[in-house]
């Protein structure tokens, strides 16, 4: 909605009067504006670049620039821009106002910003009260402009425009820690340090643009409802901006009383169904639905919109319905025509017509990813696993965030075996769209059979399928990790590698009976096989004498001797064993994966025997220079800690 772009609010509410940030260089922008078709955005950008380079008087220049190609006589006064609002006639009158409105006020308080940061307060305060003059209720303007005042020796000014920044915008901590300052400059301590509290115990301000703007945008609403009372767009616009902030029920009762104004106001039905959804009430949001189809019979965008609502519910018989009306309407509408191929295949035995439909799709327009990956979908019903790639792939080249498209080629991927393929596309189908649980049955099941062929991988066995819990230090970090690979054991449990991976992160969280239950039952799957296996004794061996079991510490080693053939004993094991002493598990020549696991484990050992500098020294020198790509290195700062002697 905003010309300046979506994620503007973002990097400019960390800006103040002395926050900007590095330099990163001083290249010229000519190669990036041109100055002849360059757009207030693009100036306002290149001074948000300048900004960052500290080169402030070309962030001046750049601003300055921005400002002149907007209508500020019109739309730089809050109130006269609320009188334009009022008389809107559609939702992109309101928008266009609003864009205008907030633009002229950011780049007011970026250039106060500039002026500030080179000591020209008075030019800075000048347009901090022009960026509140577009924008009243700008708390990052009413901060910026407290700093000015406080910087001229105007204490009290400060403090009320402290004061009103908090009021407007209650989660930023810098008017928290200015009214510290301002407080110890007068001596009064505590109250100073009343703020400084206030200011650690406050969450970090959420800074995404939308928040911001649609804050904006219900101020300027409301506004300009007070002048105009009966405005359905307004009243519409008012419930929109309300749903940023999770006003849902509120936001309701705006959209129906748009719509109750103005029965054709169809974006009004539409935002009363997501809100409906988004609160769970869905009897309701599937009644407004069939109100709106009963409603707009000639509307072939909006019955498609129904259709794919429906989609989205498994509702396939209803979808199917508004896919036919939408076609009956246009029946050269692609996504019309894709969503009743989702339709048929929803309902089952119906992939040959789903299919068909998609060809209709992508005979009219070519170019249409989600064509290509319902057919895909479609394709991997008949097994036709190697058509569904290159289909697949053909809707990632058109769309590179298609969710479907990497889902489903995924799974063929899968399906043949090609394990490496498949969990990067379903990582990236996770990626796309994290609460897909569907697409993390399929990943956990790769996952697991990639995890059982690491196993053939010699003493790299473990050293990949838990990398990121490798670097997981924080508990909440660490159940998580854990919560992964307890998904990937449910979907299958018979493969091994996941248990060690799990076991890894309970030794870390000091789980250790839920460690030595995942070691055994690894050790079990494995049949002591392997160097993986090798090391999963030894390591279990370790857990039962961190329990202070070392009955069952010894029974591992026995069994260990036993099973597992000399060549795939690894030196830590052979150490336990007493087949070798500690100066050659020390000294001999090992990979620096291998070294990093036997010099880890040995400093467990240390550390049990209570020997704790030796201990740490060891530590210290892994923590520079292991390899801190193998899993077992999220032992290490657990194990540093001990060694440290620290609570």
């Amino acid at each position: 909605m905003c010309f300046f772009g979506r994620s503007l609010l973002a990097f400019f509410l960390a800006l103040c009067l002395n926050c900007a940030s590095p330099a990163t260089g001083s290249t010229s922008e000519s190669a990036h504006v041109e100055s002849q078709n360059a757009s207030a955005g693009d100036w306002y950008w290149r001074g948000i670049r300048s900004l960052e380079q500290r080169r402030y008087q070309q962030a001046i220049s750049d601003f300055t620039k921005s400002l002149s190609l907007m209508d500020e006589t019109k739309y730089g006064d809050f109130q006269l821009a609320s009188r334009r609002a009022a008389q809107s006639k559609s939702i992109q009158d309101i928008d266009f106002v609003a864009d205008q409105t907030y633009s002229i006020a950011i780049c007011y308080n970026s250039r106060g910003t500039a002026y500030g940061t080179i000591g020209n307060i008075s030019q800075a305060m000048l347009d901090f009260d022009k960026a509140l003059k577009a924008y009243p209720r700008f708390g990052k303007a009413a901060c910026n402009r407290g700093n000015g005042y406080m910087t001229l020796g105007k204490a009290e000014l400060a403090l009320r425009d402290f004061d009103l920044a908090t009021q407007f915008s209650p989660d930023l901590i810098e008017p928290f820690k200015n009214r510290a300052k301002l407080y110890k400059a007068k001596k009064q301590f505590d109250l100073a340090q009343k703020q400084l509290e206030l200011a650690r115990k406050m969450p970090q301000p959420d800074e995404s643009f939308d928040t911001a703007f649609h804050s904006f945008v219900g101020d300027l609403v409301r506004k300009a409802i007070s002048i105009s009372p009966k405005n359905p767009y307004l009243i519409n616009a008012l419930g929109a901006s309300k749903t940023k902030k999770s006003e849902q029920k509120s936001a309701i009762k705006d959209f129906q009383r748009a719509r109750s104004i103005d029965p054709n106001l169809w974006i009004a039905y539409q935002n009363e169904v997501k809100s409906l959804f988004q609160i769970g009430n869905e009897p309701e949001a599937f009644r407004v639905l069939k109100l709106t189809g009963a409603k707009f019979t000639k509307d072939a965008n909006l019955n498609d919109w129904i259709a794919r609502q429906f989609i989205e519910h498994h509702k396939y018989k209803e979808a199917l319905q508004y896919s036919n009306i939408a076609l009956k309407i246009n029946p050269r509408f692609p996504c019309a025509l894709t969503n009743r191929a989702v339709a048929y295949f929803g309902l089952g035995k119906h992939s040959k017509e789903a299919i068909s439909d998609c060809d209709k799709a992508i005979a009219i327009d070519a170019r249409y990813a989600n064509a290509y990956a319902t057919k895909s979908a479609a394709l991997l019903d008949f097994n036709k696993y190697k058509e569904c790639i290159e289909v697949a792939t053909k809707a990632i080249s058109f769309d590179s965030k298609s969710k479907d498209a990497y889902h489903n080629r995924g799974v063929a991927y899968m399906k043949l075996k090609l394990w490496d393929k498949a969990d990067q596309d379903l990582e990236r189908a996770i990626e796309l769209t994290p609460e897909d649980t569907f697409t993390r049955k399929y990943s956990s099941e790769v996952a697991a059979h990639r995890g059982n062929m690491e196993l053939m991988l010699a003493d790299r066995a473990v050293g990949k399928s838990s990398k990121e819990a490798a670097r997981a230090i924080k508990r909440e970090e660490m159940e998580k990790e854990a919560s992964s690979y307890s998904s990937v054991i449910a979907v299958a449990p018979t493969i091994p590698a996941p248990y060690y991976d799990r076991a890894l992160i309970s030794i870390a969280s000091n789980k250790l009976e839920q460690a030595s239950k995942d070691l055994t039952r690894f050790l079990y799957l494995t049949k002591w096989q392997g160097k993986t296996s090798a090391l999963a004794a030894s390591l279990l061996t370790l857990v039962f004498r961190d329990m202070g079991d070392d009955k069952r510490a010894n029974e591992v080693l026995k069994l260990a001797e036993s099973s597992l053939d000399r060549q795939n004993r690894v030196p830590i094991l052979s150490f336990l064993l007493g087949k070798i002493d500690e100066q050659t598990l020390i000294k001999n020549e090992y990979s620096k994966a291998e070294k990093t696991r036997n010099l880890l484990f040995y400093a467990m050992v240390l550390v049990q025997k209570g020997n704790l500098t030796k201990a740490r020294s060891i530590l210290e020198e892994l923590k520079r220079d292991g390899d801190s790509e193998i899993d077992e290195f999220i032992l290490l700062p657990v194990y540093l800690k001990k060694a440290s002697n620290t609570k």
